[in-house]
C-alpha cells in the first residue's frame, strides 16, 4: 500500500556526528517554499495532497503553509538519526517529514475518526480530523529541531523559540538530548500552524485536545497512527547504501541527489492524472451540448447528465482499480 516510499539507492552526503564539531561552512538560508521545491519533495506534497479530501485552494490554507513554515525552521538540517543514513544529511529532517506525512495520509484510510462518535458525525469531521493528523505529524517532527545547537555567523547562538533561524547558520549534534524536546517544540506551535486554523479545530469536540497530545506523548490514536508510519519508513530506509561508503563533496544537498521515483511511482501519477483528465473531458463536453442545445427541455438534461455520470464513475472506477493494484 506504501510503494510510494520504495526510492532507488542513491548516493547521500553524510552529516559530521561528532557532537563536539560544528560544521565548518555556513549554511545559506532558504525559504520554505523554495526548500520544497525539489521534483522529488513536490511528488510527496502530491501525494499527501491525493490523500486529503480538499480542494487545491483549501490545501494551499491549511497545509501548504504549515509544510512551509516547518520547512523554514528545518533549512538543511538532518535527522539526528545515524542507523537512518538517507535522513542523516544535510536536509534530511524535512524529507523525513515529508515521508511520514505521506505514510501516514496512507494509513489514516484505515481509520475512521474520531474513534467511538457515530458514522454521521466521523464523516462530517473527516476533514477535521485529517487537519488534526496531519498538523500532529509536523508538530512530532518539529521535535527533532531540538537535537541540535544553532550558531549564526555573527557567533550568536540561536534558540528557535526566537523564530526561524534567520542568519546563515552552523549546527552541532547536542550530547545531551533533552527528554522532554517535545515539551520544548511545543513554544513554536504557534509559529508552525496559523492562530486562525487552531482556532477553527478548537470549535469540535476533542480535535485541539487530540492535537496538543503530541507534546504529552499520552497514548491515543493520533499517536498510534504516527507511531505505525514512522515504523514503516524507518524501516524502509535500511536499503539504502551505508553512507560511510560514500565521500562528501559539499555540505549543501546537491541537485542530482534528488531520487527518481520508481515505475511503480510513474504508473501512480500516470493513472491519477489520468483520472483527473477523464473528468475534466466529461465536463467539457457535458457544458458544451448544454450551451449547443437549446432544444432540450430539463428532463433530457437530468437523463444526459445522469448517463454522464455513471460513465464517468465506470471509468474512474476500472483506474482506481488499477492503482490500487499497483
Amino acid at each position: 500500500m506504501l510503494s510510494f516510499l520504495k526510492k532507488k539507492n542513491k548516493q547521500i552526503e553524510p552529516v559530521k556526528t561528532d557532537s563536539n564539531q560544528i560544521n565548518s561552512n555556513f549554511l545559506q538560508l532558504q525559504t520554505g517554499q523554495a526548500l520544497l521545491s525539489t521534483e522529488e519533495r513536490k511528488y510527496k506534497i502530491n501525494i499527501i495532497k491525493r490523500n486529503i479530501s480538499v480542494n487545491e485552494h483549501q490545501f494551499n490554507i491549511l497545509y501548504m503553509s504549515v509544510f512551509e513554515h516547518f520547512a523554514t525552521f528545518c533549512q538543511n538540517l538532518p535527522k539526528n538519526d545515524v542507523n537512518t543514513p538517507l535522513y542523516h544529511r544535510y536536509g534530511g529532517l524535512i524529507d523525513y517529514s515529508l515521508d511520514l506525512l505521506s505514510a501516514v495520509s496512507k494509513l489514516k484510510q484505515n481509520y475512521q475518526l474520531p474513534i467511538g462518535a457515530t458514522s454521521e458525525r466521523q464523516s462530517n469531521e473527516r476533514g477535521v480530523w485529517d487537519c488534526v493528523l496531519m498538523y500532529a505529524t509536523v508538530l512530532h517532527c518539529t521535535s527533532f529541531l531540538f537535537d541540535f545547537e544553532i550558531i549564526l555567523e555573527n557567533n550568536q547562538k540561536w534558540h528557535l523559540w526566537q523564530g526561524s533561524i534567520s542568519k546563515p547558520y552552523q549546527f552541532r549534534i547536542l550530547e545531551n538530548l533533552q527528554s522532554n524536546r517535545h515539551i520544548q517544540s511545543s513554544l513554536i506551535v504557534n509559529q508552525i500552524i496559523s492562530e486562525q486554523s487552531l482556532l477553527w479545530l478548537a470549535q469540535y469536540q476533542n480535535a485541539l485536545e487530540s492535537l496538543l497530545s503530541v507534546y504529552s506523548q499520552s497514548n491515543n490514536i493520533i499517536l498510534e497512527i504516527i507511531r505505525k508510519a514512522n515504523t514503516f519508513v524507518l524501516g524502509e530506509k535500511d536499503i539504502i547504501t551505508d553512507s560511510q561508503n560514500v565521500e562528501p563533496k559539499n555540505n549543501i544537498t546537491r541537485a542530482d541527489e534528488v531520487i527518481a521515483t520508481d515505475n511503480i511511482d510513474t504508473q501512480e501519477i500516470a493513472i491519477q492524472e489520468e483520472i483527473d483528465n477523464h473528468n475534466i473531458e466529461i465536463e467539457e463536453s457535458f457544458e458544451e451540448l448544454v450551451t449547443n442545445n437549446d432544444s432540450i427541455d430539463e428532463n433530457d438534461f437530468e437523463i444526459i447528465a445522469n448517463e454522464t455520470k455513471e460513465e464517468s464513475n465506470v471509468n474512474n472506477t476500472k483506474l482506481m482499480k488499477a492503482l490500487d493494484e499497483l
